[in-house]
């Protein structure tokens, strides 16, 4: 049995977070990020107490900060990461480049965690529901 490769939020991505804030206008939340990881280039993107930040407490904060500022969709740390997926492609970035940032190892997993390419028209289900009308 295969082990779960974990991914692991390193200060390396402190460029696309920053962007990712600036271009949404969070210009407050940027520089909070970048004062919270400071001058480290190692380690753990997120600490708490000088303790990596674990799942259950990331996802505690995330959900409670979604519902805070009143989001149409719950949020939680894997909705995060299906917006990096989706946000990364949509700028062109390489496959290969987020795949190496999101720790996925096939494009087929990254296909699935990309929202655009999983749009759909929800033909089918228009489809029979129109024929059950009849």
């Amino acid at each position: 049995m295969s082990r779960k490769k974990k991914l692991r939020l390193t200060p390396s991505w402190l460029p696309v977070i920053r962007d990712h804030l600036v271009e949404d206008g969070r210009q407050r939340a940027a520089k909070a990020v970048e004062r919270a990881i400071g001058e480290r280039r190692k380690g753990p993107l997120l600490v708490w107490r000088g303790k990596r930040v674990t799942y259950p407490q990331l996802a505690g904060v995330v959900t409670s900060l979604g519902e805070k500022v009143k989001a149409a969709r719950r949020i939680t740390p894997h909705s995060l990461r299906r917006s990096f997926a989706t946000e990364a492609r949509r700028r062109k970035v390489p496959d290969r480049e987020i795949m190496a940032s999101g720790g996925w190892s096939t494009r087929e997993m990254l296909d699935r965690y990309d929202m655009n390419r999983l749009a759909v028209t929800n033909e089918a289900s228009r489809t029979v529901a129109e024929s059950l009308r009849r």
